[in-house]
């Protein structure tokens, strides 16, 4: 099925899956829109803290002991707005974790084509196949994703360093992909700091607006695809 993005097809999926007092697991922090889309449908999304290897398999046992859920919308690849991807082990606790307790995992893996190497997913371990062969036939569409992984590599790279000259740090440094999810130790509250931004044409999102339930008004996602030295000056802390 081909769908208007990424939102559409979770929508379509979440109304056809979720029933209104559903419990539904999602990465914490997550694609807020994710978490509007579940409320919609009247389920209950419940936050898994997402770690650089994969989701928090400690924290989810302790969920799935007082809960009954009925699926877990994750992101694997360049996770939205962490960055961080998928181990093997990761994976397999997740899919063990799906069999003992009745759930599913709907996979988003929007951003996997983006990613430079070998990377892993839940579909691949559990022995789904998903192939498009009308668009890699001729591999127009292989050059293309090729290219760009070069590039976000590229900025990645340069994005990370330059903000880590002006103090912010990041929970994972991904190799490649979009999304670095940044805070810088003298801002607790990134709201004032987002708002000077603004007023200069620079447009992030506050944390808050990827929360399920934690806190995150110290942390902020960065687009490094969009990042250049003529930027980094505004991040300078004092001068936004």
């Amino acid at each position: 099925m081909t769908t208007l993005g990424a939102t559409q097809a979770l929508d379509l999926v979440a109304r056809q899956l979720l029933s209104p007092g559903d419990r539904v697991l999602v990465d914490e922090p997550c694609n807020g829109n994710l978490v509007r889309l579940i409320r919609l449908c009247g389920g209950e999304p419940v936050g898994v803290p997402r770690r650089q290897d994969g989701p928090d398999l400690e924290l989810l046992d302790d969920i799935l002991s007082r809960h009954r859920v009925r699926a877990f919308f994750c992101n694997s690849t360049f996770h939205n707005p962490t960055g961080a991807g998928l181990t093997p082990r990761a994976a397999f606790g997740m899919l063990k974790r799906t069999e003992a307790h009745d759930f599913l995992i709907i996979e988003d893996d929007v951003y996997g084509d983006f990613h430079p190497g070998g990377r892993q997913t839940f579909a691949e371990l559990d022995g789904l196949e998903r192939v498009v062969h009308t668009i890699l036939a001729d591999g127009t569409y292989l050059r293309h994703a090729r290219a760009i992984q070069r590039r976000l590599a590229t900025q990645q790279q340069l994005t990370q360093k330059a903000l880590r000259n002006l103090g912010w740090r990041f929970e994972v440094a991904p190799a490649g992909g979009m999304f670095l999810w940044a805070g810088h130790p003298d801002l607790p509250d990134l709201s004032g700091f987002i708002a000077g931004l603004e007023e200069k044409g620079i447009l992030l999102l506050p944390g808050e607006a990827f929360a399920v339930t934690a806190d995150y008004r110290a942390m902020t996602r960065i687009n490094a695809a969009h990042f250049s030295p003529t930027l980094a000056g505004a991040f300078r802390v004092g001068e936004a």
